[in-house]
């Protein structure tokens, strides 16, 4: 079978990719393969007997209640340590109690005992009531906040309030703060971040467009600001419509401006229905510059639009100048009190 001349060079180049691809696919099998072996050419113990041992260990401390599902070897350049494990425990009976759990391999097998490689590890039992109390906890918070028709789904970094109504943005408020002072009631038993989102679900819109910001000041959660989502089609639709005008308005200056990738749209917890948008804009001199070096270009403004969420229409818009180069979250803070809306409570 003859081959034409015209298809000749598709199939030269895509014989070509498919052998780079090969390589690369070989390449990193064999990484994969090193890294994994490694740990066994040092003395490793392997994951099946591992997980085997501390199956029977749980097996033995608590009458097969804990159970333990995912080993993986935790092997890297900080503890080298080629017998460390990490497993997540669980309760048998009630599957939402589980954390993570380290131990060293040899010395389970050699001294039946949990060495987790941390000295401020707790010892299993310790933690299996602490997970116990985290949980009931949250169930508790969970139905005081059903009572207030607000149900709450809780993780360790991140909360969703889900109104079985449509709040005022003073009923959003109330409940919100409603909600951390429970959390706080109770802050020594609850597994959460320092740092946390709360994500609020209303009925009248079709995915999670607010997320509120909080963050522990002074030993206590609190409010730190009232952000729009970016991952939302909401936000996608917002950005296709304003982002032509925006780019007109930067080109009618006299001094020009190239937009940064970093901004943040603040909400006005005043009504929820206004946000300023805070923009990082460059000097587009210095951006073509940097094509050509390894100059760092540096913010040297901020633009700010006052948006109307309802109907996505950009009410106002202000150039503040940055006078000395600083990091963006820096900036950031600096430009809040220029805002002209109240974007905490």
């Amino acid at each position: 079978m003859k081959i034409s001349k015209s298809i000749l060079p598709c199939i030269q180049t895509l014989q070509k990719m498919l052998k780079t691809l090969l390589i690369i696919g070989f390449c990193f099998l064999s990484l994969t393969l090193a890294v994994n072996n490694l740990s066994l050419i040092m003395g490793g113990m392997r994951k099946k007997k591992a997980n085997r041992l501390i199956q029977e260990y749980l097996e033995h401390e608590f009458k097969g209640q804990l159970k333990a599902v995912e080993i993986r070897r935790f092997f890297n350049a900080s503890n080298m340590n080629p017998n460390m494990f990490s497993v997540i425990i669980y309760d048998h009976q009630l599957a939402q109690v589980r954390w993570v759990l380290f131990f060293d391999a040899k010395i389970l097998k050699n001294e039946n005992r949990i060495e987790q490689g941390v000295s401020y590890a707790k010892p299993v039992k310790e933690q299996y009531q602490d997970a116990l109390s985290d949980y009931y906890t949250k169930e508790d918070i969970k139905l005081k906040m059903i009572d207030l028709d607000c149900r709450i789904d809780i993780s360790y970094d991140s909360l969703t309030m889900t109104y079985l109504f449509n709040p005022n943005p003073n009923e959003l408020k109330t409940k919100t703060k409603k909600l951390l002072y429970l959390l706080n009631q109770q802050k020594d038993a609850l597994k959460i971040n320092s740092i946390f989102t709360i994500t609020i679900h209303l009925p009248t819109y079709n995915e999670d467009i607010f997320m509120i910001v909080i963050h522990s000041i002074e030993d206590s959660w609190q409010v730190k600001e009232c952000l729009l989502k970016q991952e939302t089609n909401y936000f996608k639709t917002l950005q296709e419509k304003l982002l032509p005008k925006r780019m007109d308005y930067l080109a009618g200056l006299d001094h020009l401006y190239s937009s940064h990738d970093f901004s943040l749209l603040y909400v006005d917890t005043a009504c929820f229905t206004k946000a300023v948008w805070v923009h990082l804009l460059i000097d587009t001199k210095e951006v073509e510059q940097e094509k050509n070096s390894y100059h760092k270009t540096p913010v040297t403004a901020v633009l700010l639009e006052t948006i109307n969420l309802t109907n996505k229409v950009v009410t106002h818009r202000e150039i503040v100048p940055i006078t000395e180069p600083n990091s963006f979250i820096s900036i950031v803070e600096e430009i809040k009190p220029l805002l002209a809306i109240k974007y905490t409570f």
